[in-house]
Formats: C-alpha cells, sequence, structure tokens
C-alpha cells in the first residue's frame, strides 16, 4: 500500500511490515513486534502513521520511522482489517471474534491525561486520599477544574495562597 503522499511503500510480510522508500525502492524500515502473519495494513490520511493488524489478535499503531506508538489489545481472535477514520484520531478494528472495536488515539501522554482529567467526575476527598497513603493536598487540576469536593471558593483561595507561598490550613471538604 502507498502512503497518500506516495513517498513510502508499506508491505505486509508475514509478521512485519516493510516500508521502502519509493523514490529509490530501498527498504528504509521495518516494523516488528506482531507474533502472528499480518492481515492488513493502512496509512493515515497525514499518512505519518500506519495501522497493522494480525492474526495475534491485536492491531498496532507505527510511526513511519518504526516506531510502535500504541498496542490495540482486546480482540479475542484474529484481527481481519484495520483502518484510521479520516482525521486520524481513531482506528477501527474487525475480529474473527465477531467484534468491531473503535480505538481513540492520542497525541501524546499529556493529552490522554488531560483527557482522563476532564472525564472524571470528581476527585478523592481528603480523608479518602489518606486513606490510600497519598497526601491530603489535592492536585491543583481539581480546584481549577471545580472537581467535587474541591469545587468551592475556599478551595480556589487555598490554591492562590499556596501558589503565593503562603502555608494556608486545607479547607475543609465533604
Amino acid at each position: 500500500m502507498f502512503s497518500p503522499q506516495g513517498n513510502i511503500l508499506a508491505v505486509a510480510f508475514r509478521d512485519k511490515a516493510l516500508l521502502f522508500d519509493v523514490p529509490t525502492f530501498h527498504l528504509a524500515h521495518t516494523l516488528r513486534g506482531h507474533d502472528a502473519p499480518l492481515t492488513s495494513i493502512a496509512f493515515s490520511s497525514d499518512g505519518k502513521r500506519i495501522v497493522t493488524s494480525s492474526e495475534d489478535a491485536t492491531a498496532r499503531v507505527w510511526d513511519t520511522a518504526g516506531n510502535v506508538l500504541a498496542v490495540l489489545t482486546g480482540h479475542t481472535l484474529r484481527i481481519n482489517n484495520a483502518e484510521f477514520s479520516s482525521d486520524g484520531k481513531f482506528v477501527v478494528s474487525a475480529s474473527d471474534d465477531g467484534t468491531a472495536r473503535t480505538w481513540r488515539l492520542f497525541p501524546s501522554i499529556e493529552a490522554l491525561i488531560d483527557e482522563a482529567k476532564r472525564a472524571a467526575p470528581r476527585c478523592l476527598t481528603i480523608s479518602q486520599r489518606e486513606h490510600v497513603f497519598i497526601d491530603a493536598e489535592p492536585p491543583a487540576w481539581c480546584i481549577e477544574m471545580e472537581k467535587w469536593p474541591y469545587q468551592t471558593a475556599e478551595w480556589n483561595q487555598w490554591l492562590v495562597d499556596t501558589r503565593a507561598g503562603k502555608s494556608p490550613s486545607l479547607p475543609s471538604a465533604r
């Protein structure tokens, strides 16, 4: 399969993919990591990433330099095909286990963490934090994002004072 820009040729070969530089047709990279033969290979629309699927029930997302960016596990049988969404934010895979899965891709670990923070409906209370041996002070993002129980004006003032170098007492949290 040729990349959208036509500068890379990707060929599935047993349990690996070979990437060739099109102007020279020299082998540029070998994508290794699957434990069984490949069943599909596809480029993202921008040509910067590749997804492979395999009889080993996994799909892998790679960059064009040959680095694995993600291993998508969850199917129980051979994955027949995997493709990127047109915007490159998702991969969809279809398997002999009778399921299709949609996988959300993140451009960085920071983006994944930011999404997890946004999706969290609440934060741990002081007593819950202490119960699991975590510092009683909540992380700043819990207050900044107004996550329960740190959504009050008292907690906002505590954060302002803490950042100003003061040592305020922890407000009471529900």
